[in-house]
């Protein structure tokens, strides 16, 4: 028997807007607004009562029409309008309409649309965007988004790595009726999965402690073995208080990043010095090698090319009239060489050689920093003997903040943070901590 051209249609058009076989297609309106598609939607024949879990419903009365926004096609906007009928329950006596699995009344949108705007949110994109993709209003996108909510993961990775990041954001106080707001959040990331497992409001140590004890027992935070992070003494204290039997790891990064600021700072000093007596060839001198300071000797002939010879000459000229730079520059090449250099055993015999070099310097910004790093030194080559880095962390800061450009700025604390993990945190609607009040 040949199928008409029409049931044809209807069937292509089912397959298109991913509906159940068993639902067909009566009409369908084009306006302004979009496409309006009336359904006709079978009879159930296991009919559950929302209240008391009963199967012994049957139908009461007449029903209702109402419509559900669907996800686009061809940039046009989809309705789909089903006719519910109204439901007596005859075992608690309620009286309720049907409601089909695949929408969802109360945001008045089918679940393909709803999810479609979960995984919109997921990218680094504006709602502004999302809104185009989806033809949906802003509120609609609002509206989803409340809908989320994101717990605290119920367990903590094994490689804990933790970071604050530029935020802004804040909360409100009822009692005062105003807004408290942070300058840093802090951004907890699994190192072996690479995705953000929570965002914090504080990096003080007090707010540190109260959270992770508030939200994890004593043998979950035993279970974390590693602890990285940069060299801020907050950290390390909570890290030694909250994760007593945890390794912890001071970054590479961190540290060539203050050897960096010793060599710059050394560099300042000395020009101001010049300034202040007039010497403008020599403040000049010292002026303009500031990139070049901080490139490492191995990498001068990558990146200067056929000028490699001409930068070295000008920082030979700079080191002869400040030798305290010279001996900040090597003191930092040497640190290079030492993380370039194979095996632990090597490096550790480098990084005691580095700090009998450089530990009674008379140079001032450089004492200070190798008293300090040798201070960390155990926590130094722990991240040496176990390859562990805060480089995950670090790369989902900058993702971090391309969130927070779409977003043109962060207000709320809980908005951003709900964001972020959404963004960054790898997950899915079947996500444990992921809950959807639809």
């Amino acid at each position: 028997m040949a199928i008409s051209k029409k049931k044809q249609l209807e069937d292509l058009t089912s397959r298109i807007l991913n509906l159940n076989p068993e639902i067909r297609i009566e009409k369908s309106e084009i306006s302004t607004s979009g496409e309006l598609i009336s359904l006709s939607i079978p009879v159930p024949v296991e009919r559950t009562c929302v209240c008391c879990g009963s199967n012994d419903c049957i139908i009461r009365g007449s029903g209702t029409y109402q419509s559900f926004q669907h996800f686009p096609v061809n940039n046009r906007r989809i309705y789909l309008r089903i006719f519910k009928r109204r439901l007596l329950c005859r075992s608690c006596g309620a009286s309720f309409y049907e409601t089909p699995d695949w929408c969802i009344p109360r945001l008045r949108m089918s679940k393909d649309l709803y999810f479609a705007i979960i995984r919109d949110l997921t990218e680094v994109v504006s709602f502004r965007m999302i809104m185009r993709k989806e033809c949906i209003s802003e509120s609609t996108i609002r509206s989803v988004f409340d809908s989320i909510e994101i717990l605290h993961p119920s367990r903590l990775p094994k490689t804990l790595c933790i970071d604050e990041f530029k935020a802004d954001t804040g909360y409100w106080i009822k009692r005062s009726g105003k807004w408290a707001k942070d300058s840093y959040n802090v951004n907890v990331t699994d190192w072996k999965r690479r995705v953000v497992i929570d965002v914090l409001q504080q990096k003080n140590l007090t707010f540190l402690m109260k959270h992770f004890k508030r939200h994890y027992n004593k043998y979950e935070r035993d279970n974390v073995r590693f602890f990285v992070c940069d060299m801020s003494g907050s950290f390390i204290s909570f890290a030694k208080q909250c994760f007593p039997k945890a390794c912890i790891c001071i970054d590479n990064f961190h540290i060539v990043q203050r050897l960096d600021k010793v060599v710059d700072d050394v560099r300042r000093r000395m020009q101001h010095y010049y300034k202040d007596n007039g010497d403008t060839e020599r403040y000049t001198l010292l002026k303009h090698i500031s990139y070049a300071l901080k490139t490492k000797s191995s990498n001068q002939l990558i990146k200067w090319g056929n000028l490699t010879e001409h930068k070295r000459q000008k920082l030979e000229d700079a080191f002869s009239v400040a030798p305290d730079l010279r001996e900040a520059y090597e003191a930092l090449q040497f640190f290079h060489d030492i993380l370039d250099s194979v095996g632990f055993s090597v490096q550790q015999d480098s990084l005691t050689e580095w700090f009998e070099q450089y530990r009674n310097t008379d140079v001032p910004e450089l004492k200070t920093a190798v008293t300090v790093l040798y201070s960390y030194r155990s926590f130094i080559l722990n991240a040496w003997r176990y390859d562990r880095s805060n480089g995950p962390c670090e790369g989902l800061n900058n993702k971090i903040k391309d969130v927070k450009r779409t977003m043109f700025g962060a207000h709320s604390f809980e908005n951003f943070r709900k964001r972020i993990l959404l963004t960054c945190g790898g997950l899915t609607p079947d996500s444990d901590n992921l809950i959807m009040h639809i």
